[in-house]
């Protein structure tokens, strides 16, 4: 008897050492229609369609997935930006090691300013995981409405901010020497119009951002924010529409707001601003192309008080 138990034992872990093993997520990337997983060979293990997909869009930087561990478990987030006109919410979409969802964010709402009633869709821009919580921006898919969500690991939203203008670039780091969140963009009030930054604690952040005294968004309460500028026109961007916040670059208590100061044409004339951990401007720092730009449109090089005027920003909160 003992001797059959032990050659079914033998049997039984010679079959298991036989079976192939499952395979191991190790990178995903974006296809034409789809968003593939890679074992660490680099050969694909699933594949979840979403339609055609805006490939540029996450081949330039502009868009990213995550993978890592949410609630114990391998897990990616994918926003899937469509190739077409946005009809439809653009979510973020949770998928396990094996490509199955196991949740989706859908962003925004209806919001209202006056007259004025933004219904969805809404589209999600960008996202970043801060230990136990998710944080997402996202845009209404035509109008300047932005929101800025906190999820937990099971994507269920916790808190929500609302800003007058779009909140594109997104970064963590510290203020005051606590986790922050750094969003950047545009601001859309029409007296202070053009690019902002907002710093946001994801524990308390709430409400609308407070505009002439009340939330910019009718039935909101004010908005909770650590701080907010709005930086200044250059010469360069004072007969556009906007300058905007294109990035945000944060390490060791510092933080370099990246600001366009024209949003369309070739030629992309910027200026880095860097605070320390209090958003207190420290250095304005022109690009060579900005430099070039002044030297084209004005026929001299920059003058002391256009460089003065770069360092005027204004602190709202």
């Amino acid at each position: 008897m003992w001797g059959v138990a032990c050659l079914l034992l033998v049997a039984t872990v010679s079959l298991f050492a036989l079976a192939p093993k499952r395979p191991v997520l190790a990178s995903v990337s974006v296809s034409r229609d789809a968003l593939s997983g890679f074992d660490a060979k680099g050969n694909i293990i699933w594949r979840h369609d979403f339609g055609v997909l805006n490939e540029g869009a996450y081949t330039n930087g502009d868009r990213s997935s995550w993978m890592g561990t949410l609630d114990g478990k391998t897990s990616v987030l994918f926003s899937p930006l469509p190739a077409r006109t946005v009809d439809d919410p653009v979510p973020l979409i949770c998928l396990d090691a094996d490509g199955r969802e196991r949740w989706r964010f859908v962003p925004g709402k209806t919001v209202q300013h006056g007259d004025d009633v933004f219904r969805p869709p809404y589209v999600v821009r960008q996202f970043v995981v801060l230990g136990d919580k998710i944080i997402v921006t996202s845009h209404h898919h035509l109008y300047y409405p932005s929101q800025i969500a906190i999820l937990d690991h099971q994507g269920r939203l916790l808190r929500e901010y609302w800003h007058p203008g779009q909140l594109n670039a997104l970064a963590t780091g510290t203020y005051q020497g606590k986790a922050a969140v750094y969003v950047g963009g545009v601001s859309n009030v029409h007296d202070r119009m053009g690019a902002t930054l907002v710093v946001l604690d994801p524990e308390t952040l709430a409400g609308a951002a407070v505009e002439h005294g009340k939330p910019s968004f009718d039935g909101m309460p004010p908005g909770v924010e650590l701080a907010r500028v709005v930086f200044p026109r250059s010469v360069l961007s004072i007969h556009e529409r906007y300058n905007g916040v294109n990035s945000i670059f944060s390490r060791d208590g510092r933080v370099i707001a990246h600001v366009h100061e024209r949003l369309t044409g070739s030629a992309q004339p910027s200026i880095q601003y860097h605070f320390n951990d209090r958003l207190e401007l420290e250095q304005v720092v022109v690009s060579d192309v900005f430099a070039a730009e002044y030297r084209k449109t004005l026929h001299h090089d920059m003058t002391p008080e256009d460089r003065d005027a770069l360092h005027r920003l204004t602190r709202i909160q």
